[in-house]
């Protein structure tokens, strides 16, 4: 059975409200708040959907209803998106995600990797993985592979809500101010 060696990801964002507009946010613009994020939660989880488009086998899903929680107390709102899935494909996805020091897969000489560094995009890629895991390079007695480099994605993803956020909460201020008659 693969067990899980790395934590759970979890993306996370946060804002907060400004002092002054917190008793504007009645229940109705509490509602109209959740629904603004849940779309950007819902466009960021097609950002990460993205990233395992092509995989093969075992990969996450970000998906666009459920795949996240959005929780808006007291002058603070934050949206958490979680993947779900195997373990073995968030494992994968997090290995990429942040990088490894070493690794423990021997690949083919015409491998391309389908994900790049700073891209939520997944492309075609090339090749094929010829054996992995730790227990096959020590039976081999081969040395760990160079690490992966970091893709950042849940970084991405992470500064992709916080640049949103502030333009929906200003957004529902404004509504309230109009709504209270300022």
């Amino acid at each position: 059975m693969f067990e899980q060696s790395v934590p759970f990801p979890i993306i996370e964002a946060s804002l907060d409200f400004p002092k002054e507009s917190r008793e504007l946010l009645d229940s109705g613009m509490r509602n109209s708040l959740y629904e603004a994020l849940r779309n950007v939660a819902e466009r960021v989880s097609t950002l990460l959907r993205s990233t395992t488009d092509n995989w093969q086998g075992s990969a996450p899903d970000f998906p666009r209803r459920g795949g996240f929680r959005i929780r808006t107390t007291g002058g603070n709102a934050t949206i958490t998106i979680i993947p779900v899935g195997n373990d073995m494909g968030i494992n994968k996805w997090v290995w990429l995600d942040r990088g490894t020091d070493k690794r423990y897969a021997m690949m083919s000489k015409d491998w391309e990797s389908k994900t790049q560094p700073g891209n939520f995009q997944s492309g075609r890629g090339a090749g094929k993985v010829i054996f992995y895991g730790r227990e096959a390079f020590e039976k081999r007695r081969m040395p760990p592979r160079p690490g992966i480099e970091p893709r950042e994605w849940s970084e991405m993803a992470r500064e992709e809500m916080e640049f949103q956020m502030p333009a929906i909460v200003d957004g529902m201020i404004s509504k309230a101010l109009r709504k209270a008659g300022f």
